[in-house]
Order: C-alpha cells, then sequence, then structure tokens
C-alpha cells in the first residue's frame, strides 16, 4: 500500500505546488488502483513500483499536470485540420488515429462503443486500461514498460519510447524518478 499521506506531500513539494480537486482525483485513481488493483506477479499486467511510476510521470506529461483524461489542445477547426480527425488525441496518453481507437475498443472488450463514441476514451476508467495495459503490451510503438524496468534495468530516458520517442524523454525521466520517491516512500 503506498502510504498517501507521504505520497501527496511529496509530489506536492517536487512537482505540483499546489493541488485542486480534480488531481488529487486523478491521483488517487492510480493509486487505488495500484494497492487494490495491480494483479500479482507474474501476470503481464503487474506493475512493481518504477513502472507505475513511470505510468504516473506519463499522465503527468500527457495530461498538463491535470491528472485528469484530456483531449487533444487546440480549436475544433484545429482538429478538423488533422489527418486523423476525428480520432485526435484523447485520454491519459492522447490515443489518436481510427486503428488505435478499432484495437483499444476491441482489447477492452468495448463492443463498438469507443468507435462510436471516441469520446469515450475522456472516460477516467477507461483511460486507466488504455494507459496501463496499453503501456504494457506495447501498444502505442511497440515498446513495453518490461523492456525499460526488468531486475537489471532502470532505464527512466528510454522508457519514453513507450508512447513517444524521445519527446521530452529527460523531462518525464525526473518526473518519473519523483514519483518512484514518492511511491515507495523513499
Amino acid at each position: 500500500m503506498i502510504h498517501r499521506k507521504y505520497f501527496f506531500d511529496n509530489i506536492k513539494y517536487y512537482l505540483f505546488g499546489s493541488f485542486n480537486q480534480q488531481q488529487v482525483d486523478g491521483l488517487n485513481l492510480f493509486l487505488d488502483w495500484h494497492d487494490f488493483q495491480n494483479p500479482e506477479i507474474p501476470d503481464k499486467y503487474h506493475l512493481d513500483d518504477r513502472s507505475f511510476s513511470y505510468v504516473l510521470a506519463t499522465v503527468y506529461h500527457e495530461t498538463a499536470a491535470t491528472m485528469q483524461p484530456v483531449k487533444e489542445y487546440g480549436s475544433e477547426s484545429y482538429l478538423k485540420s488533422k489527418p486523423y480527425y476525428p480520432w485526435y488525441g484523447r485520454g491519459y496518453v492522447q490515443l489518436t488515429w481510427e486503428e488505435n481507437y478499432q484495437k483499444q475498443d476491441d482489447k477492452l472488450g468495448l463492443g463498438g462503443q469507443l468507435m462510436a463514441n471516441p469520446d469515450l476514451a475522456l472516460d477516467p476508467n477507461v483511460a486507466l486500461k488504455i494507459i496501463l495495459e496499453g503501456m504494457c503490451d506495447g501498444d502505442f510503438t511497440s515498446k513495453k514498460l518490461g523492456e525499460f524496468f526488468t531486475d537489471q534495468l532502470t532505464d527512466w530516458y528510454d522508457a519514453r519510447t513507450i508512447v513517444n520517442g524521445h519527446d521530452c524523454a529527460s523531462q518525464i525521466a525526473t518526473y518519473g524518478e519523483k514519483f518512484c520517491n514518492a511511491v515507495t516512500g523513499i
């Protein structure tokens, strides 16, 4: 179990400065998953503290620290200009492109609901499954959490390739280390 007071005090100081209720709620969704739903080893969706912290760092970055599933930034006309419209970025990980929405719809057993309503990727519980399972399975770039966090390796920098090349990799690595400190209490 994550020590919630330590966790929130730590990341408030090192990452957020202050919280609003939506950030707290978003963080608690992830912490509740970690404490009560994180599968046991050897389940492929089990996350150790480092990989869980990297997911939090990714969410922190991809949602501009809101810790809520978000829609890709831009006006409606801007979004309509995208070659992947209406399958623009949504969720904790900014899911894009029709084939990626279809893959997640199939994978999560949504029976076409995500394809009929792409905004379903903004539902916190759906977005949570997309990012957790997607980062474990390599759904976004074929790179997986298990390649960067092993018994012999902790690679905060290259883990960014799970989602988006090395875009902001150093910055997100720093977030990951700070989240890991808060998660582990050390």
